[in-house]
């Protein structure tokens, strides 16, 4: 770590921390090689994107280590390489792909950590839609009913509806979003619920989205206030309010909103 740090050349130091990192036993051996290769992550310049890819193939191979501890790292410093560093489109479409796999581990502290990542580099690349996609396309497979627990799925949703409400991104992927958050198959806890309807209202109170789309999350609003549980209908009916008191709002738009109260 402290020849990368300090040598004009840092790819022997960097290759061997690598190497010697992803073969150790020991947890605090390996996250200590995490740490010493985000640190140089951090100054590599999109000049030497061999450096960055052994820095990348770092993180990823501690991912698949026993600890949940590394593995929590190893999704921090990814998220980190994107949103804090400049590390060019194929690089961060390679992150992203890394991070949106670790949804698949079955830690749920890591499964939430992971959701909560995506959502903070999704403001970093909220330009790049295709990326965007694969963010939202990973986000909207997590908060089913499924296997999972409550606090992944809330997680998930609070994360879509953020990127959701996203001034910058494609209209298109706005209307994917609102898709993915009135699906039926959204799990029972209210804490989840009521992440899906301040989502919907945050997205819908936007000045700039098209009529179209402001009408369908006006008309889910008013269908889920009747499904869900009592205890969250309050969220549903503030948010059916509050879409229709905003100044863009149409009359038709009131009329479905009045009616959905």
């Amino acid at each position: 770590a402290d020849l990368a740090a300090s040598c004009p050349d840092r790819a022997p130091a960097i290759e061997a921390l690598v190497q010697v990192g992803l073969q150790h036993p020991d947890p605090e051996i390996v996250e200590r090689m995490v740490e010493a290769l985000e640190e140089q992550a951090a100054t590599v310049s999109l000049s030497q994107p061999s450096l960055l890819l052994d820095c990348i193939s770092g993180f990823t191979g501690a991912m698949k280590h026993r600890s949940v501890r590394v593995r929590l790292v190893s999704v921090g410093a990814l998220g980190d390489l994107v949103s804090f560093c400049a590390i060019g489109t194929s690089m961060q479409h390679r992150v992203v792909e890394t991070l949106v796999g670790a949804l698949d581990d079955p830690e749920l502290l890591l499964k939430e950590f992971a959701v909560n990542t995506l959502g903070q580099v999704a403001a970093t690349v909220a330009a790049d839609t295709a990326l965007l996609e694969v963010i939202v396309k990973g986000l909207a497979r997590e908060y089913g009913e499924v296997m999972f627990g409550y606090t992944v799925a809330a997680a998930s949703v609070k994360a879509l509806g953020r990127i959701g409400a996203m001034e910058a991104i494609d209209d298109r992927i706005r209307g994917v979003i609102v898709n993915k958050l009135a699906n039926d198959r959204l799990h029972r806890h209210p804490e989840v619920g009521v992440g899906v309807a301040r989502g919907l209202e945050a997205i819908g109170c936007l000045d700039m989205i098209e009529p179209g789309l402001r009408k369908t999350i006006a008309r889910e609003l008013a269908r889920k206030m009747r499904q869900r549980p009592e205890g969250e209908r309050f969220a549903w009916a503030h948010a059916l309010g509050q879409i229709g008191s905003i100044h863009a709002a149409t009359n038709s738009l009131r009329s479905l909103v009045v009616e959905g109260l």
